[in-house]
């Protein structure tokens, strides 16, 4: 007995839960229980709606339990659209839902743009050391007398002079 090919669920709610930089969180749901149907999949097709050029979309094919995916390596600041439509085993399509999205531009975490409090107070002991050891340093360097080699081993001449010798 053959078993008729019978259309996957409808689905409903295609939505971005969240959209980052390079990524977007797409979540979906069905009126009926997925059990009540044949086995099915889920293909979801996405594509650069800023490029001018004609490339084929990215599919990512999930299984049928699966009611949301992360679309990744997007492009930041940019426009896409994303189609999704449930097949089954034996080839019978649901119709196709449209989705448009924007990700976001650059996302700059708190952590790089702001300063704590702890931070600033080691860089300030970290300051007032180097500070002092320079101090320490300049005030031992003023006492310092340096000695030139060429002249602390210079050979004496003497002249000869009536009472001793004198050095030159």
């Amino acid at each position: 007995m053959a078993i008729p090919c019978a259309a996957p669920p409808p689905i409903h709610g295609f939505r971005v839960v969240a959209a980052g930089e390079r990524f977007a969180r797409v979540q979906w749901g069905h009126r009926k229980p997925w059990q009540t149907y044949q086995p099915f999949h889920y293909e979801i097709d996405w594509w650069s709606r800023d490029t001018r050029t004609n490339f084929l979309p990215t599919r990512l094919v999930l299984q049928a339990p699966t009611r949301s995916a992360i679309l990744s390596n997007l492009d930041s600041k940019s426009n896409y659209s994303a189609r999704i439509l449930a097949r089954s085993e034996c080839g019978a399509a649901g119709m196709p839902i449209e989705l448009n999205f924007a990700t976001k531009s650059q996302e700059i975490h708190s952590a790089i743009t702001r300063v704590m409090p702890h931070e600033v107070i080691l860089i300030t002991v970290v300051l007032l050391i180097w500070l002092g050891i320079l101090y320490h340093f300049f005030k031992k360097y003023e006492k310092m007398t340096f000695v030139n080699p060429n002249r602390a081993f210079q050979e004496k001449q003497y002249e000869k002079v009536s009472g001793g010798h004198r050095d030159r």
